[in-house]
């Protein structure tokens, strides 16, 4: 059975969820020592733990070196997963820049067709009041007073004012269509430039998550081997308080648990610096301790 220490209850505290800031502060006391753990040649068969001549701290021994590395490596494969599930969000997200071009382009376009209706509808109109003008002048022509003679020519007058103004309109419409054109033309550039972007990173995120479920993969089968070497009953308290904490693994900062940052008391203090195999559990918290100082001068395992 490994070591609890005082008759620890390992339930004890394992009900409740860690608070985000404990979490992430428990996560980065577990990455941070396992970067400084290696196993040397012919070290995993000492057995008790031996001292380091460096402020006579003893180094972690087979038990908690193999914990430590087992929390990386499930803390490693969350972070994937959780990337894994989120890209193809991310992949929708960069799609989505590029519909947004999409009807940038088509709102530009569609500006320049209502012009071109416009125009044909100002010229329309102006060939339909050149043609009232003719038929004016062929009745003016025919007219037998004076009264007829100026009321036709009162109406060619106003006809032709008309015709003014309606190719005046079409002169402005025309030259509202060069900006347009213009406007489409950039637009359909930037839907060029967008295009390959959004292509590139599409392409990109998809071989990120080909690379995060190889690594995820590798991971998941270091963490069986990791937990093969684990002593079983070790194993088991890890396992639990993982399932329900989340974090299993916690450092001993200035004798507090950098979990719940409650004091440990002296007794357990004094066991944890002679444990030679096992784990010690918080009282509080229920999470698995270590001395931070015990990895120091050690490099990470392969």
């Amino acid at each position: 059975m490994p070591n609890l220490g005082r008759e620890v209850d390992c339930t004890a505290g394992s009900g409740s969820a860690l608070s985000s800031r404990d979490s992430a502060e428990c996560g980065q006391a577990g990455i941070a020592a396992f970067h400084q753990i290696r196993f040397s040649p012919g070290e995993e068969d000492r057995g008790p733990c031996y001292h380091s001549a460096r402020k006579g701290w003893p180094t972690l021994h087979r038990d908690l070196s193999l914990t430590l590395q087992l929390q990386q490596l499930d803390l490693r494969i969350l972070q994937l997963t959780r990337e894994i599930d989120g890209l193809p969000k991310s992949i929708a997200l960069v799609e989505g820049r590029l519909e947004s071009h999409k009807q940038a382009l088509a709102a530009q376009e569609g500006r320049l067709a209502e012009n071109g209706k416009d125009q044909r509808r100002l010229e329309r109109k102006v060939s339909d009041l050149k043609l009232k003008v003719s038929k004016l002048q062929d009745q003016m022509n025919t007219a037998r007073t004076n009264e007829q003679f100026r009321a036709f020519q009162h109406e060619i007058e106003y006809c032709k004012d008309a015709i003014d103004a309606e190719e005046e309109g079409i002169l402005g419409k025309m030259e509202d269509a060069e900006t347009l054109q213009e406007d489409v033309a950039a637009a359909r550039e930037s839907l060029a430039r967008e295009s390959k972007k959004v292509a590139s990173d599409v392409q990109a995120a998809r071989e990120r998550i080909e690379a995060d479920k190889l690594e995820r993969s590798r991971g998941v089968e270091r963490r069986a081997e990791l937990a093969a070497r684990l002593d079983p009953s070790v194993l088991r308290v890890y396992e639990r308080i993982r399932e329900t904490r989340g974090m299993a693994v916690a450092q001993v900062v200035a004798e507090n648990c950098d979990s719940c940052h409650v004091r440990l008391r002296p007794k357990l203090l004094q066991d944890l610096r002679r444990l030679a195999r096992g784990v010690m559990l918080c009282e509080s918290c229920g999470l698995i301790v270590y001395f931070p100082e015990s990895a120091a001068g050690l490099e990470s395992s392969p």
